[in-house]
């Protein structure tokens, strides 16, 4: 079977533009849609105008769908993102620093490391995966602080919690709040 029979061919920006106009897109500035795609792919674009495709089995456009109003709903859409984004980073900054002043007063510096911490029974096989992919994630840093350390830190197992709550992930965090103890969750709720 060949797989590229099914598949739709590769249009030039002009007949994606083209191909807007004849299912019904109102096209208010060519050489604005010429630039949107340039840099937005067709098939990104595309996903904004779903909204307005006739429910009637063709891809056609209902009367009055607006290249541009499908642009000003990318534009939001990608503001909007940007947004989210700046808010989770934050949240993820403010919940490490709460963990790290609370677990690196209570256990030390390597408190990440003493197992009285996690849940029991403790899933060594999670921890040391999570453990692995932070140490790997320093080793490949070309932070001038974390060389500098490694010269004093001669095993990973050795560098601070708040080093390795820095290199951390999202998802590596959430890996080690599932591995806590519940009651480690009370620094977060202030």
């Amino acid at each position: 079977m060949d797989i590229l029979k099914d598949t739709n061919k590769a249009l030039s920006i002009s007949d994606q533009i083209s191909l807007l106009q004849k299912r019904g897109v109102f096209i208010e500035d060519i050489s604005f849609a010429h630039q949107v795609l340039e840099y937005v792919s067709f098939y990104r674009f595309k996903a904004y105008l779903v909204p307005f495709q006739k429910n009637d089995g063709t891809k056609n456009y209902i009367p009055g769908t607006s290249f541009f109003k499908a642009w000003q709903y990318y534009y939001f859409d990608a503001q909007l993102r940007l947004l989210m984004m700046e808010a989770i980073e934050q949240v993820e900054v403010a919940v490490k620093t709460k963990m790290v002043n609370y677990l690196s007063n209570k256990y030390g510096p390597l408190g990440y490391l003493n197992c009285s911490i996690f849940a029991t029974p403790l899933n060594y096989e999670k921890y040391n995966k999570l453990l692995l992919n932070v140490y790997e994630t320093i080793s490949k840093s070309s932070d001038g602080t974390v060389k500098n350390l490694g010269k004093t830190h001669k095993t990973f197992d050795s560098f601070p919690i708040w080093i390795i709550f820095e290199f951390m992930t999202f998802g590596n965090m959430v890996t080690f709040f599932r591995l806590l103890k519940k009651e480690y969750f009370q620094p977060l709720k202030k």
